[in-house]
């Protein structure tokens, strides 16, 4: 809810990747998210590597009966007119192998798969200790990705993620600084 506030405040909207067994426990976040303009697209349902990416590769039917189900979680509690757009694969695309036939199912269900190009590191095995960090590991992958025209970052909203609800306004004048707008995807 506090990254919420805080986008609130900074005028940003965002897209949020959500985990459908999480949605699943606490559908009113994600309905509030809705409903103060941001977008939700989804992130599995289970994010369970071992079961969508056996031996690292993508294991098409478990892609997408774990997609189906958190279409269906999503469509219970935004309702049945929900259809995101968006797929972000656990782990992200370039993580594993053997993801082309997973992309024309999800494709087949109207959804592409989306990745960043730019990230805080908030889910690395070290994580930014402080805003500082976070903004120079934001600098590091922006730069690394070539200063792309339309920048996608990576963060994660979870509660353990204080260092990135205390970096989003420092992110927000990062992009603003460079001239960036903002918007959603899905």
């Amino acid at each position: 809810m506090q990254i919420l506030d805080s986008l609130k405040v900074l005028g940003v909207p965002a897209t949020f990747f959500v985990i459908g067994r999480y949605l699943e426990l606490n559908p009113a976040i994600t309905q509030r998210v809705i409903a103060e303009g941001h977008a939700v697209c989804l992130h599995s349902y289970s994010h369970d590597y071992a079961y969508l990416y056996p031996g690292r590769v993508g294991n098409t039917v478990n892609i997408a009966t774990d997609y189906d189900r958190a279409l269906a979680v999503a469509k219970r509690a935004l309702g049945p007119a929900y259809a995101p757009n968006g797929y972000r694969y656990p782990g992200g695309h370039m993580s594993w192998t053997g993801l082309a036939d997973a992309d024309v199912a999800l494709a087949q269900r109207g959804v592409s798969w989306i990745d960043w190009n730019c990230m805080s590191g908030d889910a690395d095995k070290r994580p930014p200790a402080n805003p500082d960090q976070a903004v120079a590991a934001l600098t590091s992958t922006f730069t690394a990705a070539g200063s792309p025209s339309a920048a996608v970052m990576l963060n994660h909203d979870s509660h353990d993620k204080q260092v990135t609800l205390a970096s989003l306004p420092r992110y927000v004048q990062f992009f603003r600084d460079r001239g960036y707008g903002f918007g959603v995807i899905g």
